[in-house]
């Protein structure tokens, strides 16, 4: 260790005059610029060797030049710009009193229009509600208060990624460009492709409600959106409206089995047995502009299936973004059945299927009592005992929302109203379970109804 360090000192020693020789050599250059400068007696000489000892480090030389200029030439651009100034109706001002002036000026503006600031960000009357909220309005698009303030400070959406870019890079992303990696590279869709193929650098991609992330190829991302976005749309309605832009469903989408289990190792819980979970209570993700959030996860290694695996996730992210704005902690049964009502029951046919194939083949609906107090998904169960227990949890909220049951339905009311209220979450899930149960006899008659409908 001795001579290691013996070794280091000495070759900081000879490093020393080397350094100090550049130094100055340094200044000797800039007396002989200056004084070239001097000869000239032109402001533009003197900008031009202060710029150099701006390049050079010698910040303190530099702004001395630029001063020289100023006293010259007050309104000299390059001076002001080079001390740091810039410029308010038409003065040039230290860059916190320009700043200073320029908030008072727009506070000015928004209140003769009858603005309210919420948060830092100027909104119209009509939005200042939903500001308060954390909900802020931008062309016809809800986006969380961060989002807002950056697309006011100028940065625009990626037309196929969704993401936030800096206006100058919207023409490149326009003829089919995506920025890769962190050092501002862009390239076309077959290099991007291969970029985010890699589990350590994955797409992120945002839809109109949903934000994905995933190592498929764009092409299958984009013949997964829209559905997730309809999927979206169906389930407001049920839960209260739409989640708050902050906590946007957002869900991984493992392109490969191995891929998949890895994400359940990392992130899973026991409800990682299934083909779709939610990320475990311990495991949070935070993208851009939005709160850390749970994510839902999926497979897609079978693609003809990624689409339901993925709306199921989608339904299991949903209902954690609105259990996270109501504080409401909900019993597996209810989490799962909206993740199947997402996946497979948006459309009857397809819910029908999964009734006949995941429901019917071990016995129907019988004893839910027991279903409710046993329900699980973990991996000591047989995979066909797990895609029962989710097929008959979509189920139930299947007849909830669409059975005719008078006494259910004004319970899923209630469930509706509580989210949206914010309040009395678990309590109203907890009266909806009961009036399932009640109505167990319906319910299977429901299923058989469904299943003659759609054979």
């Amino acid at each position: 260790m001795k001579s290691v360090l013996t070794a280091i000192v000495s070759v900081l020693i000879l490093i020393a005059p080397a350094l100090g020789q550049s130094a100055a050599a340094l200044k000797r250059e800039l007396r002989k610029r200056e004084t070239e400068a001097k000869k000239e007696k032109t402001a533009e000489a003197f900008v031009e060797v202060a710029q150099w000892a701006s390049t050079q480090g010698l910040a303190a030389d530099a702004k001395r030049l630029f001063l020289v200029v100023l006293k010259q030439d007050p309104e000299n651009e390059a001076a002001n710009l080079g001390i740091g100034n810039e410029k308010f109706d038409g003065k040039w001002l230290p860059a916190q009193k320009a700043e200073e002036l320029r908030k008072k000026a727009l506070a000015a503006e928004y209140e003769a229009k009858g603005y309210s600031e919420v948060d830092g960000v100027w909104v119209p009357p009509d939005e200042v509600d939903d500001a308060k909220k954390g909900v802020f309005h931008h062309e016809g698009k809800l986006v969380s208060r961060d989002e807002k303030a950056a697309l006011l400070a100028g940065l625009v959406y990626h037309p196929v990624t969704g993401l936030l870019i800096a206006k100058a890079d919207l023409a490149k992303a326009e003829q089919g460009q995506f920025p890769i990696g962190r050092e501002g590279r862009w390239a076309d869709l077959a290099q991007a492709n291969r970029f985010h193929a890699d589990a350590s650098s994955p797409w992120i991609v945002r839809s109109y409600y949903t934000t994905i992330a995933t190592t498929l190829d764009m092409e299958k991302i984009e013949s997964l959106k829209k559905g997730l976005d309809e999927t979206c749309e169906k389930l407001g309605p049920v839960l209260g409206g739409q989640p708050l832009p902050a906590y946007r469903p957002t869900i991984l989408i493992a392109a490969t089995i191995d891929e998949y289990r890895e994400f359940g190792n990392q992130f899973g819980d026991e409800t990682s047995a299934a083909s779709a979970f939610l990320m475990s209570s311990e495991n949070s993700l935070t993208l851009p502009f939005q709160a850390p959030v749970r994510a839902g996860i999926c497979t897609a290694h079978q693609f003809a299936m990624a689409q339901y695996y993925a709306q199921h996730a989608l339904g299991l992210a949903f209902l954690n973004g609105k259990c996270q704005e109501s504080g409401a902690d909900l019993p597996l049964w209810f989490q799962q059945g909206v993740g199947a009502l997402a996946g497979f029951y948006t459309d009857d046919r397809i819910g029908a299927h999964f009734c006949r194939t995941m429901v019917v083949v071990r016995g129907g609906v019988n004893d839910l009592r027991t279903f409710f107090n046993d329900f699980a998904i973990n991996p000591d169960m047989e995979p066909e005992a797990i895609n029962y227990n989710w097929t008959v949890a979509g189920l139930l909220l299947h007849f909830a929302t669409k059975g005719g049951d008078q006494g259910v339905t004004d319970k899923m009311v209630a469930v509706t109203e509580a989210f949206k209220q914010g309040d009395g979450v678990e309590k109203a899930v907890k009266a909806l379970q009961s009036a399932l149960q009640a109505a167990e006899p319906k319910v299977a008659a429901h299923m058989q109804k469904l299943l003659d409908d759609n054979r």
